[in-house]
């Protein structure tokens, strides 16, 4: 038996009454039929749609939540329609095996939405993407583009058996891509301590990659900043197709390693032939000349000696200056002046020139001073200063 409160309100007096019914719930008739609850229920109460007695409240308020729930997070909503997405870390990944990862894969819609579950998966994807990357077997014959897409997973991953492993990924033979999508994990999470390691995978990388895959300049940016002597003679003896990108390289090496092979191919105007190799090593060259001693003394003496061609004389200046820079990496829309673009046999490098930051003091302004002073009266007449300077 259940005891239920009924309110009433007489509509002539606006009055509440109350009262208590006893009702009697299931009860049999004499014939053996069951006689249907007449329970009224109340507004702040979800009525069912069955026969069968209503469930206890407790359970009731934990469908409202989560109804609650899915009508706000439509991504909740969607796990509920989509079987796929129940998916584990191990499947998601044999998943993304199967798929074609030529030079549209970024664009396949289905490796885009494969990636995006793994990344749901959290902690759990680790060890399948772990154990996928150090099997030599199956990681090796897998195309260059998923072992990235996976290494992007990991490295967001956010737990803390990602460094160790890492390292322990840079001791296998990886493509420069992915060195430098390791390299530059490290050098967040712990500035420094692999440098050495990070470097010396990134050299490998650089002596086993084929001749025609043309690599970004990115990983040429990185591995300049961590580079030494031994850096600076794997970048001036690439091919062609990168020649550019390593000259810049050279010019990034911290030590100045790479200033006396930029001076090599910069001598070649001593000989009479102007190469674009030659010309890019001139104006960086120029560019470094205030920071280093070598670099202005080689700049100085092929001014003296007339050989730096004319029509290169306006950007020997600018460099010097500082008025703007070369540089690998992609600037802000604001600060580009324009680009150079070498274009050779086997492919194209961008060299991006950029306008320094406004009102940026670099510490090399006598030294600036010093060189245009030297430079000015052995340029073009009308480059030089006038009577007033």
């Amino acid at each position: 038996m259940i005891l239920i409160l009924k309110y009433m309100k007489f509509a002539t007096g606006s009055l509440l009454l109350l009262a208590a019914s006893v009702l009697t719930v299931g009860c049999s008739s004499e014939d053996g039929s069951e006689t249907p609850a007449a329970v009224s229920q109340s507004e702040d109460r979800i009525e069912t749609a069955t026969d069968s007695p209503a469930q206890p409240q407790p359970e009731v308020q934990m469908d409202q939540s989560r109804s609650a729930s899915a009508a706000v997070d439509p991504l909740a909503a969607d796990d509920d329609e989509d079987p796929s997405l129940s998916a584990n870390a191990p499947d998601l990944i044999e998943d993304l095996r199967s798929l074609d990862w030529g030079a549209a894969a970024e664009e396949d819609p289905r490796a885009e939405e494969l990636l995006r579950l793994l990344r749901r998966q959290g902690a759990d994807a680790f060890e399948p993407i772990r154990d996928f990357l150090l099997d030599r077997e199956l990681s090796g014959k897998a195309p260059p583009e998923l072992r990235q897409a996976l290494l992007d997973v990991l490295l967001d991953l956010g737990v803390p058996e990602v460094e160790a492993l890492a390292v322990e990924l840079l001791a296998e033979r990886l493509g420069a891509v992915e060195v430098w999508q390791l390299g530059q994990y490290l050098e967040r999470v712990r500035p420094g301590s692999y440098s050495d390691a990070i470097r010396t995978a990134a050299e490998r990388a650089l002596i086993d990659s084929e001749a025609a895959i043309f690599l970004p300049a990115e990983f040429f940016q990185f591995l300049a900043e961590l580079g030494n002597d031994q850096t600076a003679l794997l970048l001036a003896a690439l091919p062609m197709h990168l020649q550019a990108y390593g000259s810049l390289a050279l010019a990034e090496i911290p030590d100045g390693s790479g200033i006396p092979l930029l001076a090599q191919d910069a001598r070649e105007f001593q000989a009479g032939r102007d190469t674009a190799q030659g010309r890019l090593a001139l104006e960086l060259l120029a560019q470094q000349a205030p920071r280093f001693p070598e670099a202005a003394s080689v700049l100085l003496e092929l001014a003296q000696q007339g050989v730096i061609p004319q029509d290169l004389w306006p950007s020997v200046l600018d460099l010097v200056a500082g008025s703007w820079v070369l540089t690998l990496t992609e600037p802000a829309a604001g600060d580009l002046v324009g680009s150079h673009t070498y274009y050779h046999p086997e492919g194209d490098q961008v060299i991006y020139r950029v306008a320094p930051v406004p009102g940026m003091d670099d510490g090399l302004e006598s030294e600036r001073l010093y060189l245009l002073d030297h430079l000015q009266p052995l340029a073009p007449p009308d480059l030089r200063p006038g009577p007033d300077g």
